[in-house]
């Protein structure tokens, strides 16, 4: 437009053209879109040039109900918004029909997973309060409808008696429930002004004036830039000050019941009257009428503080004013619809460290599991998505088992829309490996293999399959998942079945590591089960890409045959004492014809020396997948040498070569040094391996160099390698034995060279402490000499006037010294001490000073003279 020469600049056209209408995807509304066209005309009325824009507009049509007039809201419609054409009228009516249909379906879902309503998410998809109450609303208009330009009408009517005050905050809560209307009513300082002082003073006497009021205020909140508005005004510190005296409320009236019951039961007839009966009833329905509108002020309220929570700030303010306490206390109460609005407020709070532990500490589990008895879905979705948030502390762990919460939340496996949750939070349990043993007590390992065998697409969800994977590390668990006979012993293999068809049919890497966690318990009749499955098991590990579940698979066949390492120490003296071919143990026979049919039709010899080429240098082992390729082959081979068959086969390739130069890079994982060891042990083992691992490999070598490894388990497998070693070739046992007097010879000298040293030390303190006690001893006569005026030659001769002069003043004569005893002495001193008290010349083991003695008998009264 700034193209255009003002000049030609007369006129500026403006219109709305309507364009199409939609219903609203959760409100009962219309959309109503709209364009915009402004033009800017020249003298003659000439188009000059004009810009276009789309716009929409909701009409809610707040009072449908299933048994509502639709002309009479077609033409409400009309009314409501004048831009749509005469000839939409039968489109609108279709509309209408539509939305009744679908309100008519399912009252209180449709209520509960609309936008912004009390189940949805705090800050996602509110709609101006539509979602909040979509049930009748009794606001005290008597059906009036409100309009904007009456605004300072109603605000007047706030200066009036409660009726008029009611009416009033009625009519104004319908034009704040147009989101049109909204920021012109912020403008307006002087009713938000009003509307927070009529709060502030009448909230305690009029429940419904209150409920009104608030509810503006909530229209408000349902946008985030109208927050501050309301902080300015403090709505939310008046509305913790009202649930506060709500609650305190609420116990006077449970106490009254509970008061006047039991004085209904303890009748003076010793039964209750029909009068006394009758007026219980009475106060009964009075009590419960007044809960019913306290519930209905406390979801406003409690949805209005929920919407201010989206600052953190404005929250933290709240936990202050002991929010968590009120919400704890509301979970006590039984309206669903309050219960919902509560869990949704803890279960925000709970996303914060310092608010779960508060939340803990005060029992929130123990409140929670009350709810699962109510078996409404929706609070038990919420009471399940709380738990998950406050699971990740495995303290609440272990008080969801203890409250009993573990076999109500099985059940939610089958159905419903708690479902998701209900598997993460049993994962978050399942990480726990003292829990994992009490899922096999609650039915809940055939749910989840029905699961994961009926679970659409190619691969099983994440959350699931993580689950299963942590369960079948339990030995009980891997046999339910293998499936269990009616006995309850007997083990069919039928689960078992089934999760390795779909494992291997979609090579889903989660699948596998679940199948190979129950591969791993050394049950011989869990492991028996695989044997069928090996063929298919060494197909896919051939044309296997994915690396991940080329490592599992690999892992699950080296745990059908890899037991416990069987290590022979032989005896030097006797060669009878050598190891006979092959591996001791009671590993099955069908295990040996699995590892010969991976060799002979599997070729898995080219497999494993291409994977154990590739990491033969240095890797990052950091990583899970780094360690994975580096020791998963390894483990394979392990698992063929146990067959002599198996360990020819791979001594007539260059596998043990590899494996041994692969030792240089791997120096400091002691897992892969372990088991390579353990490999060349069991290639030494088998006479038919034994004389080639020997003489053509560096094998006996690696042994000698490993002997004497830190590591124990290192150490004792070497150690029995060259004890076969020696046997077998006495040119070995030379240096064997040349090697291990070293290291013994070693080790006794380094123990010598420590003695020596621990000598030569206490020589040196033993003579610094003789020179600092005749420094300290000179010290003290020297005192004495110039205490009592006595001037001596030398330094013997002070020390022997200042011994006599200690014997003829009777200070030892106490402890039975006599002057003349011999004793260890300094030079110079004629006079010897006996053996002394302890509590004389000890002290923390140390002989005490001059000045400690005296003080001890009775001269400390001359050193203090002569310090002052």
């Amino acid at each position: 437009m700034s193209a255009v020469n003002e000049d030609d600049v007369r006129f500026l056209q403006r219109r709305q053209r309507f364009l199409r209408m939609d219903v609203h995807p959760t409100a009962p509304a219309i959309i109503v879109h709209y364009a915009v066209e402004a033009s800017v005309l020249g003298d003659a009325g000439d188009y000059v040039m004009g810009e276009r824009k789309a716009f929409q507009k909701i009409v809610s049509v707040k009072s449908l109900r299933s048994d509502s007039n639709l002309l009479a809201l077609t033409e409400q419609v009309m009314v409501n918004c004048r831009m749509i054409p005469p000839i939409k009228v039968p489109e609108i009516t279709q509309l209408l029909k539509f939305l009744q249909r679908r309100h008519k379906d399912d009252r209180y879902e449709a209520r509960s997973s609309n936008s912004g309503g009390a189940g949805s998410e705090p800050g996602t998809g509110r709609e101006f309060g539509q979602g909040f109450m979509q049930e009748p609303f009794e606001d005290g208009t008597k059906g009036e409808t409100a309009h904007i330009e009456d605004i300072d009408e109603y605000i007047e009517t706030l200066y009036e008696d409660s009726e008029k005050q009611i009416e009033g905050t009625g009519m104004i809560l319908q034009l704040c429930r147009n989101p049109d209307n909204l920021e012109e009513l912020l403008e307006n300082e002087t009713l938000l002004s009003a509307l927070s002082r009529v709060l502030r003073e009448e909230w305690k006497k009029n429940t419904q004036l209150a409920i009104n009021i608030i509810y503006c205020f909530f229209c408000f909140s349902t946008y985030s830039n109208f927050h501050g508005a309301i902080a300015q005004y403090k709505i939310g510190l008046q509305l913790l000050e009202a649930i506060d005296f709500e609650l305190l409320r609420y116990k006077q009236w449970m106490k009254l019941l509970t008061d006047k019951k039991k004085k209904l039961r303890s009748g003076s007839q010793g039964s209750p009257t029909q009068e006394g009966i009758d007026a219980f009833t009475k106060l009964q329905g009075q009590v419960q009428t007044q809960v019913r509108v306290q519930d209905k002020f406390l979801r406003v309220a409690l949805y209005l503080l929920l919407n201010l929570a989206e600052d953190m700030q404005t929250e933290a303010k709240m936990i202050k004013k002991d929010l968590i306490k009120y919400l704890l206390a509301l979970l006590d109460r039984n309206n669903i619809e309050l219960l919902i609005l509560v869990m949704s407020f803890i279960k925000k709070l709970s996303i914060v460290r310092q608010n779960k532990d508060v939340l803990v500490s005060k029992g929130i589990v123990k409140k929670i599991s009350r709810l699962f008895e109510c078996n409404h879905e929706v609070v038990i979705n919420m009471a399940v998505r709380t738990l998950i948030n406050l699971s990740f502390d495995q303290a609440v762990g272990q008080q969801i088992i203890k409250a009993n919460l573990l076999q109500r939340i099985v059940p939610l496996l089958d159905t419903g829309i708690s479902q998701t949750c209900a598997v993460s939070l049993l994962y978050h349990l399942s990480m726990q490996h003292k829990f994992k043993n009490l899922f096999a007590y609650v039915d809940c390992i055939p749910r989840l293999v029905q699961m994961i065998v009926e679970a659409p697409g190619s691969h099983v969800s994440l959350e699931v399959g993580a689950l299963c994977t942590n369960l079948a590390l339990c030995p009980r668990n891997a046999e339910l998942m293998c499936g269990v006979a009616e006995d309850n012993t007997t083990l069919t293999g039928h689960g078992l079945k089934l999760l390795l068809k779909r494992a291997l049919r979609n090579q889903d890497p989660l699948l596998i590591k679940l199948v190979r966690n129950i591969s791993i318990h050394p049950q011989t009749n869990i492991r028996q089960l695989f044997v069928p499955f090996v063929p298919d098991l060494g197909r896919v590990m051939m044309a296997c890409e994915d690396p991940e579940c080329l490592c599992d698979i690999m892992g699950l066949l080296s745990n059908l045959t890899f037991g416990q390492p069987v290590i022979k120490e032989v005896d030097e003296s006797s060669a009878s004492d050598l190891p006979a071919d092959g591996v001791e143990g009671d590993l099955p026979a069908e295990c040996f014809e699995c590892l010969r049919y991976l060799i002979t039709d599997c070729n898995v010899i080219d497999l494993l020396t291409k994977k154990l080429a590739a990491s033969v240098g240095p890797i990052e082992l950091a990583s899970d997948a780094g360690w994975a390729v580096a020791l998963e082959p390894l483990l394979l081979c392990v698992a063929l040498a146990h067959d002599d068959e198996c360990a020819l086969a791979m001594a007539h390739s260059n596998i043990i070569d590899i494996t041994a130069s692969r030792l240089n890079g791997h120096q400091e994982d002691d897992d892969i040094v372990t088991q390579t060891t353990y490999f060349f042990y069991l290639m030494l083992l088998h006479l038919k391996t034994r004389d080639y691992t020997i003489v053509e490999t560096q094998v006996p070598h690696i042994m000698i160099e490993l002997m004497h490894d830190p590591n124990k388990e290192v150490k004792k497998i070497c150690n029995a390698a060259l004890d076969i070693i020696q046997e077998q070739d006495a040119s070995w046992a030379a240096s064997v034995q040349e090697r291990r007097f070293t290291h013994y010879n070693g080790a006794w000298l380094e123990q010598l060279e420590q003695n020596a040293l621990h000598e030569e030390i206490n020589g040196a303190e033993e003579r610094l402490f003789s020179s600092q006690m005749n420094a300290m001893q000179y010290e003290a006569s020297s005192l004495y000499a110039e205490n009592f005026g006595v001037m001596y030659e030398d330094e013997g001769d002070a020390l022997e006037m200042t011994n006599g002069h200690l014997w003829n003043s009777g200070s030892f004569a106490e402890y039975g010294l006599q002057p003349g005893m011999e004793g260890d002495y300094p030079p110079g001193a004629d006079v010897g001490y006996p053996d002394y008290p302890d509590d004389v010349f000890q002290e923390g083991g140390l002989p005490l000073s001059y000045s400690q003695q005296a003080e001890l008998l009775g001269q400390q009264d001359w050193l203090d003279q002569y310090q002052q």
